[in-house]
């Protein structure tokens, strides 16, 4: 029996190479070490070649998974599945023979059930202490520098532990030095409360860092002699970065303590997992422990930086994906958030979440904290998944199934198909709530792993092609992939493979056959030309013409005419085709110089370049495409004539260098889409005649219209287009969109002040999407960025890009109504209007703010003006 660790892996493989017997199994634990990259050195377990074994068996909490077609290499185009070693490989890691959810191990009493607390503490509070403990760190004679969030840290930490008497907490943080500095931090800040009067329990806290670079010793006794043992005038705290994450076990760990937001949310699972072990000391729920600080100077909405949501959406995100029936238990939070209003508890109290607001913050802070914390992180995990089930249930009505490609975004920049690889990892690994497989597994074409995916992407192609043509025979000329794809379907070998219900749908199409070629007889061949004949004058169809039913009829006659082919036919059939108006022995292996140019001169009229896609072709059926590249490829040759380059060069958009033949071909799209839109911003799947991505086009002309390597010449055939503007962004056209739900809501409600919850009939988020709008202006984006929607946004009634302002005008405007209605503006202090807004208790927060000299004379002036109004 050997032991060993992946960074001494290599250690095992070479003693394998001078003749260790081969193993008869190898047991990884923590297996998600090994996948990834697979040159790495803990990928070495799984090469059979360095170290063989006859089975491997794997362990791991946090599966790791890569999608499919992704690879690390950055040196070939073409992605290599094989470079990356993911655990739904089954040729590398097997099939999943046991699975133990986190919400069955509690239910079982393996583990024990956890509670998120979020602590918020005012920036008041924050700025007393750092002030102190600075002053405490210069009279200790050291440097006296503390960061503001450690000290935010340090008060959240200490109210934690006394409001749930918590013994042992593993704090972590992103790096060794915030680590170090938070334990001097937190050991000052903590005696500083104590020294105020504002721990009540009255016990010491012991804190010690740790890191990779602390001795064994140290590190043994941190986790077991510090946060081990239960002292009852003590609790401790270990904080570090990375040392503490796997494979330790600390029955008596109380809770964990996120000071940052975690790179990955593998880390954030295997942390909260040292703490949900039973705990012998307690049957208390383990704790995960937020902090997060408001400016209780201003409203909340305003001042709090989005940003700072992050870590419990991303803890709250994490636990989610690990536990899917938390899905259920965020539905409930957001339920409770909603219904909390003004005057009520200082604090939200529900099974999986405690969110603790400081006593002291204003009623209105406190309920605008708690529409906050519920829009930027609750409502982002709970309406995520609708939005973008939403938007595949579009995709699938467009595209005939539910499998967009892995890279595909939608028009207003949601990854979808990112989204779908994720739902079907999620699936895979059993992290799925029951009626959401049932509500993805009810889209057309929905399938759980990528090659049934591309299945249905084929088949709804096929599906579409035969409910168009009354058959299930796609010529190349149609849709070469397809064509290519559906006869390996009839092959004998792939026919076998596919399952019962995939053979199903295909003899259910219109005219499916499982012969290899379509086979028809001449006879039907025959009839299929006499009826062309009838109809055209005469018995020469194009080489690529196919009738109604399907019949590749324009081959079939070229086919004929060969000479080796004329050879082998009945004299009787030879005689019935000679009989037909206009038939002709004539075999034209290749089209007439001229043939050719006449066509393409006819494209360039058409659509104002000269560069056909390979589908296009000479009336003979040739491509036309393969035409132009023969001739650029004679005349580079001294093969072309002049007389022949002249009128090539002749023609609109032509170009003897390829490059610009497609820069003209795309120009080409781009003027025909401004011209039709008005605008030089068109969607992703806006195309060029060759399939060319105008969206990804334009913005490669951007940067060289800005960086000043465009010539003169095409800037100047780009300013003539309508919209155009070398700053313009892709997504202008999603955000006029909303802009006109607001306009719309300004209409009909007289201001554009919407509630933080308000949706269109649509279902838009147009609250939210307001206060986004808002914080691009306080940062400076919308003026670096988008300058012309300030003075669009700042036109509508009743815009304002202080929420504070606009939550005081919503006030001002619901107490005119009432004033208007009852004949005196003094409503009762209970009363809350029908809009949900508590009229009363802000009547009496004015009053509160013009005897604390926080009202301006403005506002005053505007309050006194109403009928009966008394300060």
């Amino acid at each position: 029996m050997v032991f060993s660790t992946y960074q001494s892996i290599n250690v095992i493989a070479e003693a394998q190479a001078v003749g260790l017997d081969d193993f008869d199994l190898i047991v990884c634990d923590e297996a998600h070490r090994t996948a990834g990259r697979r040159g790495k050195p803990f990928a070495v377990v799984l090469d059979d070649h360095k170290i063989p074994a006859a089975h491997r068996l794997f362990f791991t909490a946090t599966p790791k998974v890569h999608a499919r077609g992704s690879s690390p290499s950055r040196s070939s185009a073409r992605p290599r599945r094989n470079a990356v070693a993911s655990m739904d490989n089954q040729d590398l890691y097997g099939r999943r023979v046991f699975s133990l959810p986190t919400r069955d191990a509690i239910q079982r009493g393996i583990l024990s059930p956890f509670k998120v607390a979020v602590i918020a503490v005012t920036d008041s509070a924050v700025a007393s202490a750092l002030k102190d403990v600075r002053l405490i760190s210069l009279a200790a004679g050291e440097d006296g520098s503390a960061r503001a969030d450690h000290v935010a840290a340090a008060i959240a930490l200490t109210q934690a532990a006394d409001d749930y008497q918590l013994s042992s907490v593993l704090a972590f943080h992103n790096t060794i030095a915030a680590s170090r500095d938070f334990a001097a931090t937190f050991a000052r800040t903590h005696a500083l409360l104590r020294a105020r009067g504002l721990v009540s329990d009255g016990r010491e806290a012991h804190i010690t860092h740790i890191d990779g670079g602390s001795p064994l010793r140290e590190r043994k006794a941190a986790a077991e002699d510090t946060l081990g043992q239960h002292r009852p005038d003590q609790w401790n705290i270990v904080t570090n970065a990375r040392c503490i994450t796997e494979g330790i076990d600390i029955p008596a760990l109380d809770a964990v303590f996120f000071a940052e937001p975690r790179s990955s949310d593998i880390d954030v699972a295997q942390a909260v997992g040292r703490a949900i072990r039973k705990n012998p000391n307690h049957d208390r729920p383990a704790l995960i422990v937020l902090a997060l600080t408001v400016d209780d100077s201003l409203d909340a909405e305003t001042v709090i930086d989005i940003s700072q949501f992050k870590k419990a959406r991303q803890v709250l995100l994490a636990l989610q994906s690990h536990d899917p029936s938390i899905g259920a238990d965020l539905t409930r939070l957001w339920g409770t958030l909603g219904e909390t209003g003004p005057g009520d508890s200082d604090s939200v109290h529900t099974d999986l979440v405690d969110i603790l607001i400081p006593t002291d913050l204003p009623s209105e802070l406190a309920e605008q904290f708690l529409r906050a914390f519920s829009v930027h992180t609750v409502d982002t995990l709970t309406q995520q998944w609708e939005d973008n089930f939403a938007a595949l249930a579009a995709y699938a009505a467009a595209h005939g199934h539910a499998s967009p490609p892995q890279q595909y975004t939608t028009a207003d920049g949601r990854p979808l198909g990112q989204w779908v690889s994720g739902q079907r990892r999620a699936h895979g690994h059993g992290r799925m709530l029951p009626q959401r497989i049932e509500r993805l597994e009810g889209l057309p074409g929905w399938a759980w792993n990528v090659v049934d995916a591309r299945w249905e992407t084929s088949f709804a192609a096929l599906a579409a092609y035969a409910d168009a043509h009354g058959h299930s025979y796609p010529p190349r000329t149609a849709n070469l992939r397809l064509n290519q794809w559906v006869i390996g379907l009839r092959r004998p070998g792939q026919r076998q493979r596919l399952r019962e219900d995939q053979r199903k749908r295909l003899e259910d199409l219109p005219g499916w056959s499982w012969a290899h070629r379509q086979t028809r007889q001449w006879e039907s061949c025959f009839e299929e030309l006499a009826a062309y004949a009838a109809a055209h004058g005469h018995a020469s169809p194009p080489i690529g013409y196919v009738t109604d039913a399907g019949v590749e009829l324009g081959q079939w006659v070229h086919d004929l005419r060969r000479p080796s082919r004329r050879a082998k036919l009945a004299r009787a059939r030879c005689r019935r085709l000679e009989a037909l108006p206009g038939w002709s022995w004539e075999y034209r292996a290749r089209p007439t110089w001229e043939a050719a140019f006449d066509a393409l001169a006819a494209y360039a009229a058409e659509h104002g370049h000269t560069n056909p896609p390979g589908g296009e072709q000479t009336d003979d059926g040739r491509s036309l495409a393969s035409w132009v590249t023969a001739q650029r490829q004679a005349r580079s040759k001294g093969k072309l004539s002049a007389e022949r380059c002249r009128r090539l060069e002749a023609l609109p958009g032509w170009s003897w260098n390829l490059a610009e033949a497609r820069w003209e071909e795309n120009f080409a799209a781009l003027a025909a889409f401004a011209a039709t839109h008005r605008s030089c911003d068109p969607p992703p799947d806006y195309v060029s005649s060759t399939g060319a991505s105008i969206a990804d086009w334009i913005r490669g002309v951007r940067r060289a219209a800005r960086a000043g390597s465009l010539s003169t010449e095409r800037l100047k055939r780009l300013q003539s287009l309508p919209g155009w503007s070398p700053e313009a962004r892709r997504f202008d056209a999603a955000w006029d969109e909303n802009y006109d739900q607001l306009v719309a809501y300004a209409d009909e409600h007289g201001h554009a002040a919407p509630g933080q919850h308000y949706r269109t009939a649509s279902g838009m988020a147009l609250g939210h999407w307001v206060s986004n709008q808002r914080a691009a202006y306080r940062t400076g984006r919308m003026a670096r960025d988008f300058p012309d929607r300030i003075g669009r946004l700042e036109a509508l009634p009743g815009w304002a890009w202080n929420t504070f302002d606009a939550q005081w005008d919503r006030g001002f405007r619901e107490l005119q109504a009432y004033c208007d209605e009852h004949g005196a503006a003094t409503p009762g202090s209970k009363l809350v209007t029908e809009s949900g807004h508590g009229l009363g208790h802000w009547v009496s927060d004015q009053r509160k703010k013009r005897r604390a000299g926080q009202l301006s004379e403005e506002r005053c002036r505007r309050l006194e003006t109403l009928a009966g109004w008394s300060w």
